[in-house]
């Protein structure tokens, strides 16, 4: 099947569901060009992993500011005192500490 009679099919369909239905009534022309000739996939798939990277790296952050905070708690420092180190809020320290016991 040719890619132009796949998206038609692809846009038919999503209207008869209701998918976005208003827009690709307005819009079919347009959202059908844009899908063929328009979508880049190297660059779809660069842009998923920079997402994914950078949620890695803000999980990691976050483990990292929880180790620290349990081990400030431990050495008898202040919750309050804790959020204010980490530059998190307190209640975020809070649940750690009760995770952790």
């Amino acid at each position: 099947m040719l890619i132009e009679d796949a998206v038609e099919r692809a846009v038919a369909e999503c209207i008869r569901e209701g998918i976005l239905e208003d827009f690709l009534r307005k819009n079919r022309a347009e959202a059908k060009r844009m899908s063929i000739y328009e979508y880049d996939q190297a660059r779809h798939i660069r842009q998923e992993r920079e997402e994914a990277w950078e949620d890695g790296k803000n999980e990691g952050r976050q483990e990292n500011q929880r180790i620290v905070a349990i081990n400030l708690a431990q050495m008898g420092m202040s919750i309050e005192k804790i959020a204010q180190a980490i530059e998190i809020d307190m209640s975020t320290v809070e649940q750690w500490l009760s995770d952790e016991q």
